[in-house]
């Protein structure tokens, strides 16, 4: 959105200085369509934008120089923004089209509650060297440190656990 406002704000401020500038270039002549800034405005406007109608052109040689820097500058005030716009347009479709893409994680069944085992090892804080203390029986696959060590659908084996108690849940990795 901020492309395309600066893109308006250079077309107004070119649309303001060419229109300025074939006034007085062709204010000499006495059949000029400019008779205003403001009517040159529309001018301006038409020739920026590549469009020419043709209703209103400059006749002295003043006003053809104006008239072509203006469709220069007018070409390369719209070219300049144009790719960055339809970069950002690409980025923002493509996002919205196509979603997440499926193969981005890995999905793997585990149990959120599993009786302690006592080959689970606890979590150490690196930083001071104190166990994490958490519940028994809470996570405790987890804190192995070991993906391996994590239940699969089969876990319900472990000391006593049911397939009630064991209800699987799919993370993302």
């Amino acid at each position: 959105m901020r492309e395309l406002g600066l893109l308006i704000f250079f077309l107004f401020i070119g649309v303001i200085l060419f229109s300025s500038a074939v006034y007085f270039a062709e204010s000499d002549h006495d059949a000029t369509a400019f008779t205003s800034i403001p009517e040159a405005f529309w001018w301006a406007v038409v020739t920026m934008t590549t469009v020419g109608y043709g209703d209103m052109s400059p006749v002295t040689v003043g006003g053809k120089i104006v008239g072509s820097l203006c469709a220069i500058a007018g070409v390369l005030t719209i070219s300049l923004p144009v790719p960055v716009i339809v970069s950002n347009f690409s980025y923002f479709y493509h996002r919205e089209t196509e979603g997440e893409d499926p193969t981005q994680y890995t999905h793997i069944t585990t149990c959120p509650y599993v009786p302690p085992s006592p080959k689970a090892l606890p979590i150490t804080d690196k930083s001071t060297g104190h166990e994490d203390e958490l519940p028994d029986g809470i996570c405790s696959s987890l804190q192995t440190g070991h993906l391996n060590s994590i239940p699969h659908s089969d876990s319900h084996h472990l000391q006593g656990t049911t397939e009630q108690d064991c209800k699987h849940l799919v993370t993302q990795v």
